[in-house]
């Protein structure tokens, strides 16, 4: 990404779209406050420290991250603190152990005074909980919090949850609430919860593709028939790239065009079981991504190209093959050439 008084490097300028700026180039605050009551015990805390663990990942230098955990009472497991020392926060995310009873209203307060101190442009609090609880003083709250523009919003765990108090505390805050009865969706949740109130660059929704240009990248793809990816990065296309097909809000999809004797793209999604889990099984998945690496090469006049995920290792995987005759022995035996490219979830 270009950074500001700071020319593009070589590759950013081959590229035929540039990483959206965010949305603020200030901070974000998080405060994630973790049910740990006894409930809590075996996946629903493990998921729950997964959760916790990917929302840190995906902070910025810049941002701020707090976990403060609760039963009877509450605790900090994570001051308030960058998250340049992600491996000690990991660390102490992955110590949290259920016990103990549920009281949501003290700690939300706690995570409300701690977070108002922070200089963020963006302040948000997520509430994850798989309890009842007495409400308190919690609507109190969320009317200082939207004055203060601190917004909330909650998780509820399973069937033994007050629905009502979740969904007013979120809606009167001006965020979400979310009802899982299978933890397994935590992780996701939390990361498109927090993105979408912190001003990323990340989108993280269901998004149709729509097609703006026909191009050779498309033939036998049927894009029309393609299901909706689940989130994408926010880039901005060249004027004078070829945006091929479109996300969400005019935001890029897949951008080519042709730089200097080459050519590049730019996909904006994922090719992976995180955003792209339905079109992994699409029928034109490893048709596009055949076409697209074709499209990049050289060329040649006689080439095999092939894709495929492998679901095993979660990888796309994409060979490509061309025939060379040597130009100094014509009479030499034409040499085959294999390129195998791999993509791998981080």
């Amino acid at each position: 990404m270009e950074k500001k008084g700071q020319p593009e490097d070589a590759l950013e300028r081959s590229l035929p779209a540039k990483l959206a700026p965010p949305r603020s180039p200030e901070g974000t605050a998080v405060v994630l406050i973790i049910d740990k009551s006894s409930s809590m015990e075996g996946r629903k805390i493990e998921l729950a420290r997964l959760a916790a663990i990917g929302v840190v990942e995906n902070l910025r230098p810049i941002d701020s991250v707090g976990v403060l955990i609760f039963d009877n009472s509450f605790q900090w497991a994570v001051n308030l603190r960058r998250p340049t020392t992600a491996t000690s926060i990991k660390r102490l995310i992955a110590g949290i152990t259920p016990d103990g009873g549920t009281q949501i209203a003290p700690a939300l307060t706690e995570a409300f005074q701690k977070i108002l101190l922070q200089p963020a442009a963006y302040k948000h609090i997520v509430l994850l909980t798989d309890g009842i609880s007495e409400e308190g003083d919690s609507m109190t709250l969320t009317k200082e919090a939207v004055a203060n523009h601190v917004t909330v919003s909650t998780v509820g765990l399973g069937q033994d949850v007050n629905r009502a108090f979740l969904e007013k505390v979120a809606e009167s805050a001006l965020g979400k609430s979310y009802f899982l009865n299978d933890p397994s969706g935590l992780e996701q949740i939390l990361l498109r919860d927090v993105e979408e109130h912190t001003g990323s660059t990340a989108v993280e929704k269901p998004i149709t593709p729509k097609v703006l240009k026909q191009s050779q990248v498309l033939e036998g793809v049927a894009m029309e028939t393609a299901p909706p990816l689940k989130g994408y990065v926010r880039f901005q296309a060249r004027p004078t790239a070829d945006n091929v097909v479109e996300a969400d809000n005019g935001d890029p999809l897949l951008v080519l065009w042709q730089y200097g004797l080459g050519r590049s793209a730019v996909f904006t999604s994922d090719a992976k079981n995180r955003w792209a889990a339905s079109w992994v099984a699409w029928p034109g998945f490893d048709r596009l991504w055949t076409n697209i690496f074709r499209d990049l090469l050289p060329h040649a006049p006689e080439s095999e190209t092939s894709a495929d995920f492998d679901r095993a290792n979660n990888e796309l995987v994409v060979d490509i093959g061309w025939r060379v005759a040597c130009p100094i022995r014509p009479r030499s035996p034409i040499s085959t050439h294999w390129v195998r490219t791999v993509s791998r979830r981080r």
